[in-house]
């Protein structure tokens, strides 16, 4: 079924005060006041899944790095686990939320994190995050998940693999899903791609089958359609259609359309090795003068090639 919904592109977070809980929306609120976490208008992504992930649906959502899927999937997970008619206990696990990285799940436990220090009122049993990721020390983890507990879990899928199934630590120590509200697999068809398919079944098979499950991805292929008809209940299909932006706009050969989402631009400037430290300033202080309040993503290739010295000045290309 594809995913149907009254909201208008760019709608302020108050537009979902229907369906997500007051405290949640101003924990959305005050994370992007304080931290720039997020946007004072939802983007797409975040205004087609939400309604429907807070409605006891799957979701299976295809939208490309950089639209917000963040948001889209921690506003309904958190959504869910407070509106519990019975609040977790510290060591009950009630969302596990698997990404591809340690990077990335490094950073969606900073996203979480800030989230929950901006609940007002404070819930009278605060949730707890906790990051398992693979290379982290495992007795560390098992002492912290002893110590502290934790209600969401946001980790690899080799390590969430170890905790449910063969236990952390000297102890095997193993978390407690019984009570798991929500699954997510983030960037699926990466974790896909890098051979965990075979961790994700046994991740499934730990888990309590009446949940609900959102799976986002950048592309729809056969391994992530076997992975939705093995982990899915009729699912909600959301689509956010990129916008095919040619990446040859400095001249030369044409190259490839790539997709991206509708605000999201990438630049880039031709500098010699010694100057790049200026020339970054340079271009993000162009941006912020000429655009809108917006986040910026810097990306470094140290030694992608080797070509003669520059005999012309340095210029920024979008």
């Amino acid at each position: 079924m594809e995913a149907a919904h009254s909201l208008s592109v760019g709608d302020v977070w108050s537009a979902l005060s229907s369906c997500v809980a007051p405290s949640v929306l101003s924990a959305v609120s005050r994370a992007a006041a304080d931290g720039g976490l997020g946007f004072e208008r939802m983007s797409p992504v975040q205004q087609a899944t939400i309604p429907q992930f807070v409605g006891r649906k799957d979701v299976v959502v295809e939208a490309c790095t950089g639209s917000g899927k963040t948001l889209a999937f921690l506003v309904p997970t958190l959504h869910i686990l407070l509106q519990r008619d019975t609040p977790l206990r510290p060591h009950e696990v009630g969302a596990i939320v698997l990404l591809p990285t340690r990077e990335l799940a490094r950073q969606v436990e900073a996203v979480c994190s800030a989230l929950l220090g901006g609940l007002r009122p404070r819930p009278a049993s605060p949730l707890r995050v906790m990051l398992m990721v693979g290379g982290d020390d495992e007795e560390l983890s098992a002492a912290s998940y002893l110590q502290h507990g934790a209600n969401v879990v946001v980790g690899t899928p080799g390590r969430i693999e170890a905790a449910l199934a063969r236990g952390l630590g000297a102890g095997r120590q193993t978390v407690r899903a019984k009570e798991l509200e929500v699954l997510v697999l983030d960037e699926a068809d990466r974790m896909l791609a890098l051979g965990f398919q075979q961790s994700l079944s046994v991740i499934l098979a730990h888990l309590p089958k009446q949940r609900r499950t959102g799976l986002f991805s950048a592309t729809q292929t056969d391994s992530v359609d076997d992975l939705i008809r093995a982990g899915m209940r009729n699912p909600v299909r959301v689509r956010v259609a990129a916008v095919a932006r040619d990446a040859s706009a400095g001249g030369g050969a044409a190259e490839p359309a790539a997709r991206l989402p509708g605000g999201l631009y990438s630049y880039y400037a031709f500098c010699e090795h010694g100057d790049r430290l200026l020339e970054l300033l340079r271009v993000l202080t162009r941006i912020q003068a000429a655009e809108k309040p917006c986040k910026a993503i810097v990306s470094e290739l140290a030694a992608a090639c080797r070509r003669p010295p520059l005999r012309r000045p340095a210029s920024i290309r979008r």
